[in-house]
């Protein structure tokens, strides 16, 4: 960019602090975001980067998700569990699946894994036999599995249905 036609190339190493696409992309987001600082002579100001390193979910938050899951898990329908777990944000959720103390921690994640697939388990068979019902306008089949599912589950299963499903199944409204 020089008048003279002159540039300046370089190579830059950048370490990954998760070996996942999103260490990738945060160790290449923090890099262009230097390079460009550097190139303009614009100070380093690090908000957002400060910001994530402080912690905005407090322990406290994570034991009592804990108990509260192990509750759920225990007393209430995969349907309710699933309706509790969506309220959460994915840190918290995350946070609370791995917050079992230890020689407890394998019991509850496959306590927490078993209740979501009680969840996806008739959600994924009536996914199966939909695109069948429909084809052969079975209205009263397909209203038979509606019926089987309570209001959260129904609008899971019409999120994962196929578009021909879907349409079928809105102009019968359900």
């Amino acid at each position: 960019m020089h008048t003279s036609g002159q540039w300046i190339e370089s190579t830059l190493w950048l370490p990954v602090g998760k070996a996942d696409a999103q260490g990738v992309g945060a160790a290449i987001t923090y890099a262009r975001r230097y390079a460009l600082q550097s190139i303009l002579g614009v100070p380093a100001a690090d908000d957002d980067g400060n910001a994530v390193s402080q912690p905005t979910i407090t322990a406290e938050e994570v034991q009592a998700g804990y108990l509260k899951a192990r509750m759920v898990i225990a007393h209430e329908s995969p349907s309710e569990f699933m309706q509790w777990r969506e309220g959460l944000s994915e840190e918290l959720s995350n946070l609370i699946y791995n917050a079992a103390p230890r020689g407890k921690v394998t019991a509850f994640k496959d306590a927490w894994t078993q209740k979501e697939s009680e969840f996806w388990k008739p959600l994924k068979q009536a996914k199966a036999e939909l695109p069948g019902l429909v084809s052969s306008g079975a209205t009263a089949a397909i209203e038979e599995i509606f019926a089987e599912l309570d209001e959260f589950e129904t609008e899971k299963l019409k999120h994962i249905v196929d578009d021909v499903s879907a349409t079928f199944i809105a102009e019968m409204e359900i």
